[in-house]
């Protein structure tokens, strides 16, 4: 608890912070703003025609992403486990390249309006 704001931001699908225990916190705890992580934009493809449970149109996970360049870049190897810094460089090159962007900020893939940031900047 406090007044300082706090953001968090729940990469995991399913959401670590369910909408249930989201409803509680935002209850008590008003300074707190919950945000989808690993999720990003194709602003060259359309997505809208395609809808994806869990996030906002025009998104989809970051993972699928990352599916859709390695097949792009012809990428075999597995890259599970401990994170490599060559390799993460290496993805955000193929983001630039392919055009991906991080997505605008959502929660449970509705976007969060910008007052509610003000609102938490005081």
């Amino acid at each position: 608890r406090g007044d300082k704001p706090l953001f968090i931001l729940d990469v995991s699908v399913p959401p670590n912070v369910g909408p249930a225990s989201w409803t509680e916190i935002e209850k008590t705890m008003p300074n707190v703003l919950r945000v989808d992580g690993s999720i990003v934009s194709i602003p060259d493809i359309d997505m809208n025609t395609v809808k994806i449970a869990g996030v906002a149109e025009g998104t989809i996970f970051s993972c699928w992403a990352e599916g859709m360049m390695h097949a792009g870049e012809r990428e075999g190897q597995n890259h599970v486990g401990s994170i490599d810094p060559d390799y993460a460089k290496r993805v955000l090159r193929w983001m630039q390249r392919y055009a991906f962007q991080i997505a605008p900020p959502t929660n449970f893939g509705q976007i969060v309006p910008p007052n509610v940031f003000k609102r938490l900047r005081g």
